[in-house]
């Protein structure tokens, strides 16, 4: 568990759940744990779900549903709706845990990726122009997404 600049959390009791936990402030690399890992927990980061999928990993999405213009939400609800992942809150996130065995995932392929890619580009875009408009450097641009693949 990464946990940044975070008081350093509490994991030694994790319930009824039989799962490792290691706890640590930053690393260079995650990619080692990921390709040991079984199932990958993290936020809708765009380049967290894109590193997990491109492990063959199966992936929890944990969604920060505080957040305005929430662009990490829509990622991870398209990539779930095409079964590459599974999406929750840190409400549901036990009961996602439970039912997790009983999910079926589609693989990521390389034909997802350039169009992921390029909505992650899209989204990282966004974010940055709606940053400097709070500071009222400049207007927001209009984001619009038409995601398929052929």
């Amino acid at each position: 568990m990464q946990y940044g600049k975070a008081a350093v959390p509490d994991i030694s009791g994790n319930g009824e759940l039989d799962i490792s936990i290691e706890a640590f402030a930053y690393k260079q690399s995650l990619e080692e744990d990921m390709r040991s890992a079984d199932v990958v927990i993290g936020h809708a980061g765009a380049g967290t779900i894109l590193e997990a999928l491109d492990a063959r990993k199966k992936m929890v999405v944990v969604i920060n549903d505080n957040l305005m213009h929430n662009h990490q939400a829509e990622l991870a609800m398209k990539m779930q709706e095409r079964k590459h992942l599974v999406a929750c809150t840190c409400s549901t996130l036990l009961d996602t845990l439970r039912g997790l065995p009983d999910k079926q995932f589609e693989p990521y392929t390389q034909q997802n990726a350039a169009v992921v890619g390029h909505i992650a580009d899209v989204v990282q875009d966004a974010k940055a122009d709606a940053l400097k408009a709070e500071a009222g450097e400049t207007r927001p641009s209009m984001l619009v997404c038409l995601v398929g693949v052929v």
